[in-house]
Protein backbone atom coordinates (compact mmCIF):
# COMPACT_ATOMS: atom_id res chain seq x y z
CA UNK A 1 0.00 0.00 0.00
CA UNK A 2 3.04 2.44 0.95
CA UNK A 3 4.44 2.09 -2.75
CA UNK A 4 1.46 2.35 -4.37
CA UNK A 5 0.69 5.95 -2.51
CA UNK A 6 4.38 6.96 -3.10
CA UNK A 7 4.05 6.35 -6.32
CA UNK A 8 7.30 3.35 -6.75
CA UNK A 9 4.72 0.32 -7.89
CA UNK A 10 2.31 1.16 -10.47
CA UNK A 11 -1.12 -0.23 -10.10
CA UNK A 12 -3.53 -1.47 -13.34
CA UNK A 13 -6.94 -2.20 -12.76
CA UNK A 14 -9.22 -4.61 -15.16
CA UNK A 15 -13.46 -5.50 -15.14
CA UNK A 16 -14.10 -8.34 -17.46
CA UNK A 17 -10.62 -7.40 -19.67
CA UNK A 18 -11.12 -3.73 -20.03
CA UNK A 19 -9.20 -1.54 -18.33
CA UNK A 20 -5.33 -0.21 -17.51
CA UNK A 21 -3.07 1.90 -15.30
CA UNK A 22 -4.64 3.67 -12.55
CA UNK A 23 -3.28 7.13 -12.24
CA UNK A 24 -5.18 9.21 -9.73
CA UNK A 25 -7.30 8.27 -6.46
CA UNK A 26 -4.52 5.64 -5.46
CA UNK A 27 -6.13 5.75 -1.97
CA UNK A 28 -9.42 4.89 -2.67
CA UNK A 29 -7.97 1.30 -3.49
CA UNK A 30 -5.42 0.80 -0.55
CA UNK A 31 -6.91 3.56 2.98
CA UNK A 32 -7.63 0.37 5.08
CA UNK A 33 -11.12 2.59 6.25
CA UNK A 34 -12.10 3.57 2.87
CA UNK A 35 -15.68 2.28 2.41
CA UNK A 36 -15.23 2.44 -1.58
CA UNK A 37 -16.03 -0.83 -3.41
CA UNK A 38 -13.64 -1.12 -5.47
CA UNK A 39 -15.28 -2.09 -9.37
CA UNK A 40 -18.42 -2.17 -7.40
CA UNK A 41 -17.88 -5.36 -6.19
CA UNK A 42 -20.71 -7.90 -5.06
CA UNK A 43 -21.99 -11.27 -4.74
CA UNK A 44 -20.74 -13.33 -7.75
CA UNK A 45 -17.50 -10.92 -8.69
CA UNK A 46 -14.44 -13.00 -8.25
CA UNK A 47 -11.23 -10.50 -7.77
CA UNK A 48 -7.87 -11.18 -7.59
CA UNK A 49 -4.70 -9.04 -6.68
CA UNK A 50 -1.28 -9.52 -8.65
CA UNK A 51 1.73 -8.16 -6.89
CA UNK A 52 4.84 -8.57 -9.12
CA UNK A 53 7.56 -7.44 -7.59
CA UNK A 54 10.19 -7.59 -10.22
CA UNK A 55 7.76 -5.12 -12.53
CA UNK A 56 7.00 -3.20 -9.48
CA UNK A 57 3.38 -3.68 -10.26
CA UNK A 58 0.00 -4.35 -8.40
CA UNK A 59 -2.83 -5.66 -11.15
CA UNK A 60 -6.24 -6.00 -9.75
CA UNK A 61 -8.71 -7.95 -11.97
CA UNK A 62 -12.39 -8.24 -11.35
CA UNK A 63 -14.72 -11.22 -13.41
CA UNK A 64 -18.34 -11.12 -13.11
CA UNK A 65 -20.14 -13.99 -14.07
CA UNK A 66 -23.58 -13.74 -16.09
CA UNK A 67 -26.43 -15.87 -16.90
CA UNK A 68 -27.22 -16.65 -20.81
CA UNK A 69 -29.75 -19.20 -21.88
CA UNK A 70 -28.94 -21.48 -25.07
CA UNK A 71 -30.70 -21.05 -28.50
CA UNK A 72 -31.49 -23.70 -30.16
CA UNK A 73 -29.91 -27.43 -29.92
CA UNK A 74 -25.94 -27.86 -30.48
CA UNK A 75 -25.28 -27.99 -34.06
CA UNK A 76 -23.26 -30.64 -35.10
CA UNK A 77 -22.44 -30.00 -38.53
CA UNK A 78 -20.32 -26.75 -37.41
CA UNK A 79 -19.75 -27.75 -34.01
CA UNK A 80 -21.46 -24.51 -32.38
CA UNK A 81 -23.50 -23.37 -30.02
CA UNK A 82 -25.73 -20.12 -29.87
CA UNK A 83 -26.76 -18.27 -26.88
CA UNK A 84 -27.88 -15.50 -25.32
CA UNK A 85 -28.33 -12.99 -22.76
CA UNK A 86 -31.02 -13.87 -19.98
CA UNK A 87 -33.43 -11.33 -19.65
CA UNK A 88 -32.36 -10.21 -16.32
CA UNK A 89 -29.28 -10.12 -16.82
CA UNK A 90 -27.42 -6.88 -15.60
CA UNK A 91 -24.12 -6.42 -18.14
CA UNK A 92 -21.29 -3.97 -16.72
CA UNK A 93 -20.10 -0.77 -18.46
CA UNK A 94 -16.65 -2.45 -19.34
CA UNK A 95 -19.36 -4.94 -21.96
CA UNK A 96 -20.61 -4.27 -25.35
CA UNK A 97 -22.98 -6.72 -26.44
CA UNK A 98 -23.38 -5.79 -29.83
CA UNK A 99 -19.27 -6.83 -30.14
CA UNK A 100 -19.73 -10.20 -28.10
CA UNK A 101 -20.16 -13.03 -30.26
CA UNK A 102 -22.66 -15.26 -28.63
CA UNK A 103 -21.87 -18.27 -31.14
CA UNK A 104 -19.66 -20.33 -29.42
CA UNK A 105 -17.50 -22.85 -31.52
CA UNK A 106 -15.96 -26.29 -30.27
CA UNK A 107 -12.50 -24.49 -31.30
CA UNK A 108 -12.49 -23.08 -28.06
CA UNK A 109 -14.75 -24.73 -25.42
CA UNK A 110 -15.27 -28.19 -24.60
CA UNK A 111 -18.40 -30.34 -24.54
CA UNK A 112 -20.67 -27.74 -26.08
CA UNK A 113 -22.83 -31.08 -26.84
CA UNK A 114 -23.67 -31.20 -23.33
CA UNK A 115 -25.67 -28.18 -24.02
CA UNK A 116 -29.90 -28.18 -24.92
CA UNK A 117 -31.69 -25.65 -26.25
CA UNK A 118 -33.23 -23.22 -23.30
CA UNK A 119 -30.74 -24.47 -20.60
CA UNK A 120 -29.40 -21.64 -18.52
CA UNK A 121 -25.64 -21.19 -18.78
CA UNK A 122 -22.72 -19.07 -16.67
CA UNK A 123 -20.46 -17.31 -18.67
CA UNK A 124 -17.43 -15.03 -18.10
CA UNK A 125 -16.38 -12.35 -20.69
CA UNK A 126 -12.86 -10.49 -21.23
CA UNK A 127 -12.88 -7.80 -23.74
CA UNK A 128 -15.94 -8.51 -25.05
CA UNK A 129 -15.02 -12.29 -25.86
CA UNK A 130 -16.18 -14.81 -23.97
CA UNK A 131 -14.12 -16.72 -22.12
CA UNK A 132 -15.73 -19.69 -19.91
CA UNK A 133 -19.74 -21.12 -20.04
CA UNK A 134 -20.79 -23.73 -17.55
CA UNK A 135 -24.13 -24.74 -16.88
CA UNK A 136 -26.23 -23.00 -14.23
CA UNK A 137 -27.24 -25.46 -10.95
CA UNK A 138 -30.84 -25.76 -10.36
CA UNK A 139 -32.59 -26.10 -7.28
CA UNK A 140 -36.58 -26.19 -7.24
CA UNK A 141 -38.36 -26.08 -4.06
CA UNK A 142 -40.52 -24.38 -1.73
CA UNK A 143 -39.87 -20.72 -0.88
CA UNK A 144 -40.89 -20.08 2.93
CA UNK A 145 -39.25 -16.45 2.89
CA UNK A 146 -37.77 -13.74 0.71
CA UNK A 147 -35.81 -10.03 1.18
CA UNK A 148 -35.80 -7.64 -1.79
CA UNK A 149 -32.88 -7.25 -3.31
CA UNK A 150 -31.54 -9.17 -0.75
CA UNK A 151 -32.15 -13.27 -0.67
CA UNK A 152 -34.74 -16.05 -0.92
CA UNK A 153 -35.22 -18.97 1.43
CA UNK A 154 -36.49 -22.27 -0.16
CA UNK A 155 -36.21 -25.83 0.63
CA UNK A 156 -34.62 -24.83 4.43
CA UNK A 157 -31.71 -22.49 3.03
CA UNK A 158 -30.98 -18.91 2.32
CA UNK A 159 -29.33 -17.98 -1.11
CA UNK A 160 -28.42 -14.72 -1.79
CA UNK A 161 -28.43 -13.03 -4.71
CA UNK A 162 -25.38 -12.38 -7.38
CA UNK A 163 -24.50 -9.02 -8.20
CA UNK A 164 -25.48 -9.18 -11.91
CA UNK A 165 -28.87 -10.76 -11.08
CA UNK A 166 -29.69 -8.11 -8.72
CA UNK A 167 -28.70 -5.32 -10.04
CA UNK A 168 -31.66 -6.18 -12.72
CA UNK A 169 -33.80 -5.78 -10.08
CA UNK A 170 -33.77 -9.39 -9.41
CA UNK A 171 -36.76 -11.56 -9.03
CA UNK A 172 -39.81 -9.61 -10.78
CA UNK A 173 -42.23 -9.81 -8.40
CA UNK A 174 -43.08 -11.13 -5.07
CA UNK A 175 -43.08 -14.93 -4.35
CA UNK A 176 -45.80 -16.74 -3.62
CA UNK A 177 -44.89 -18.55 -0.24
CA UNK A 178 -44.86 -22.31 -0.31
CA UNK A 179 -45.11 -22.23 -4.05
CA UNK A 180 -42.32 -24.09 -5.84
CA UNK A 181 -39.57 -22.24 -7.95
CA UNK A 182 -36.67 -22.89 -10.28
CA UNK A 183 -33.49 -20.98 -8.17
CA UNK A 184 -30.44 -21.16 -10.81
CA UNK A 185 -27.43 -20.95 -8.93
CA UNK A 186 -23.35 -19.45 -10.14
CA UNK A 187 -20.51 -21.17 -9.28
CA UNK A 188 -20.68 -19.39 -5.31
CA UNK A 189 -24.11 -20.73 -4.64
CA UNK A 190 -25.42 -16.89 -5.36
CA UNK A 191 -29.14 -17.40 -7.27
CA UNK A 192 -28.14 -15.64 -10.79
CA UNK A 193 -31.86 -16.27 -12.19
CA UNK A 194 -35.39 -17.06 -10.08
CA UNK A 195 -38.77 -18.12 -11.73
CA UNK A 196 -41.78 -19.73 -10.70
CA UNK A 197 -42.32 -23.61 -11.53
CA UNK A 198 -45.39 -23.44 -13.97
CA UNK A 199 -48.22 -25.68 -13.74
CA UNK A 200 -48.12 -28.31 -16.60
CA UNK A 201 -50.76 -30.12 -15.94
CA UNK A 202 -48.97 -33.24 -14.64
CA UNK A 203 -51.94 -34.61 -12.54
CA UNK A 204 -54.66 -36.48 -13.70
CA UNK A 205 -57.77 -38.10 -12.19
CA UNK A 206 -58.37 -41.81 -13.71
CA UNK A 207 -61.94 -43.11 -13.25
CA UNK A 208 -61.37 -46.32 -14.88
CA UNK A 209 -58.97 -48.14 -16.24
CA UNK A 210 -59.46 -51.24 -18.56
CA UNK A 211 -57.54 -53.65 -21.39
CA UNK A 212 -58.24 -52.72 -24.42
CA UNK A 213 -58.20 -56.69 -25.82
CA UNK A 214 -57.78 -59.94 -24.44
CA UNK A 215 -54.35 -60.08 -25.31
CA UNK A 216 -51.10 -59.68 -22.67
CA UNK A 217 -49.85 -56.39 -24.80
CA UNK A 218 -52.80 -55.34 -25.09
CA UNK A 219 -53.21 -51.19 -24.67
CA UNK A 220 -54.48 -50.40 -21.08
CA UNK A 221 -57.22 -47.67 -21.86
CA UNK A 222 -58.61 -45.09 -18.91
CA UNK A 223 -61.35 -42.69 -18.34
CA UNK A 224 -59.14 -39.64 -17.22
CA UNK A 225 -60.56 -35.87 -15.71
CA UNK A 226 -57.92 -33.23 -16.09
CA UNK A 227 -57.35 -30.46 -14.44
CA UNK A 228 -58.81 -28.21 -16.79
CA UNK A 229 -62.66 -29.93 -16.29
CA UNK A 230 -62.12 -31.68 -19.47
CA UNK A 231 -62.78 -35.70 -20.19
CA UNK A 232 -61.26 -37.53 -22.43
CA UNK A 233 -60.08 -41.60 -22.84
CA UNK A 234 -56.57 -42.34 -22.68
CA UNK A 235 -53.65 -44.80 -23.42
CA UNK A 236 -51.55 -45.86 -20.25
CA UNK A 237 -48.00 -46.09 -21.37
CA UNK A 238 -47.31 -47.96 -17.82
Amino acid sequence: ADDLKNGDYALFNYVDGVGGQVTSNINTYVDKNDTYKINNSGNGMLTEVYVDDTAETVTIVSINTYLAQVSGDYDKDDEELDIEWADDTTLSDNVDSSKVDMTLSSDDFDNLDAYEDEDYVLVTVADNEIKSIAKAELVTAAVTAYEDEDSVTAGGTKYEYSKTYNEGNGFDGDYSINDDYDLYLDAYGYVIFADGVEDEGKYVYIDDAYAASNSEKANVKANAYFLDGTNEEITVDK
